[in-house]
């Protein structure tokens, strides 16, 4: 009975280990690579860690896709915003770095997601997504200027 419980030990270690291995790379059940997309799907408080992590560093840029209302009412410091339902939304896009980190959200996930993809057609490689936007981040007390 022991061997039993340690092969099943074992087995449940490594498929821990595997979806963590595996889940830096995956959204919506996809790999990174095969995503249209090409995104990282992230959670606030993952999203939160990840800014922390860049603090200071000019590769990294969190863009905030919500109207210029929405955003002058609370967003993450040193956002960029650029408004995913303006008619310039990729003339605002385009002089952006491709090569630098984008944290990428909106109100609640919805536009962000046509942002991302947006994103990906213009080649930008090097995304992250928030799921469920700054009333996420607000919901689980991260702060907002």
């Amino acid at each position: 009975m022991d061997d039993k419980i340690k092969l099943i030990a074992v087995i449940v270690s490594m498929l821990v280990i595997l979806y963590f291995m595996c889940g830096c790379n995956v959204k919506n059940g996809k790999s990174r690579g095969s995503s249209p997309e090409n995104y990282v799907d992230l959670q606030a408080k993952e999203s939160y860690e990840l800014i922390k992590q860049h603090e200071g560093n000019k590769g990294f840029v969190i863009l905030d896709v919500r109207t210029p209302k929405e955003y002058t009412r609370g967003h993450i410091a040193h956002a960029v915003n650029a408004n995913y339902t303006s008619r310039e939304f990729k003339d605002m896009l385009a002089p952006l770095d491709k090569s630098k980190t984008y944290l990428v959200h909106c109100r609640s996930g919805n536009r962000s997601l046509g942002a991302l993809k947006i994103m990906h057609e213009m080649g930008f490689e090097n995304v992250y997504h928030m799921r469920g936007g700054i009333s996420a981040w607000v919901r689980a007390g991260y702060p907002v200027e």
